[in-house]
């Protein structure tokens, strides 16, 4: 009887699904250097130095960042725990190239920039891609 007992909880246990993380990127798929100017939030993290890289703002924020991606490239940003919606490192993004331009001035358009599945749902893990 304990010995039931103890197989079931265990099973329970291996059963608890935990959300998974998801890394965040930005990935240059032209042929020319993006240039990239955005106001970002709390889950902003820069994983690897892109070009040029600066970063503006107060101690409280909002914090401005200004890089650039060079053709071929992927910079990650940030992460997100299951869910994009809560950990989205952009409020506003601005992306440059040639003479084409990406611009997102709010969170829903932001969320609108990353990548999709056949269904419209975003695509794990998150990848805003310029073409």
């Amino acid at each position: 009887m304990k010995r039931t007992t103890i197989l079931a909880v265990l099973a329970g246990l291996l059963c608890v699904a935990c959300d998974p993380i998801y890394s965040i990127s930005v990935s240059n798929q032209t042929t020319d250097t993006v240039s990239v100017l955005a106001t970002t939030t709390h889950s902003f993290h820069i994983y690897q130095e892109p070009l040029d890289f600066e970063e503006r703002g107060g101690i409280e924020g909002p914090f401005v960042v200004q890089f650039r991606i060079a053709p071929g490239q992927t910079v990650q940003c940030g992460q997100a725990i299951a869910e994009l919606e809560d950990d989205l490192p952009f409020k506003e993004f601005k992306a440059s190239w040639g003479t084409e331009s990406v611009v997102a001035n709010s969170k829903a358009q932001v969320l609108d920039l990353f990548d999709k599945n056949f269904w419209g749902d975003l695509k794990t893990p998150y990848q805003i891609s310029l073409k």
